[in-house]
């Protein structure tokens, strides 16, 4: 039986699944971001959401890093409710 910090290690060392992948793709197009010009922002967002320092393609998330940026991802009901978020985030509330 495998431990909790054993699939803790796992899930920030191993790279994110194709399943994932599709799944956050699948995210931001719902929110709105459906052109292929809209990479760099998609990034942007992913950067701000997961609080890391950057990020060149979302394939080198790693798998736990992924998972919850879906979760977030799917917490939001619009691209307005997302923008609102950050802006709280960054107002300090």
């Amino acid at each position: 039986m495998a431990t909790l910090t054993g699939r803790l290690a796992h899930l920030e060392s191993e790279p994110l699944t194709d399943n994932q992948l599709g799944a956050i793709m699948h995210e931001f197009k719902r929110l709105g971001f459906r052109s292929k010009h809209d990479r760099e922002i998609r990034l942007g967002w992913c950067v701000f959401l997961l609080d890391i320092d950057e990020l060149d393609s979302v394939k080198d998330l790693m798998m736990g890093e992924a998972g919850r940026l879906v979760k977030m991802l799917r917490g939001f009901s619009s691209f307005r409710e997302m923008f609102e978020y950050a802006e709280s985030l960054i107002n300090g509330g």
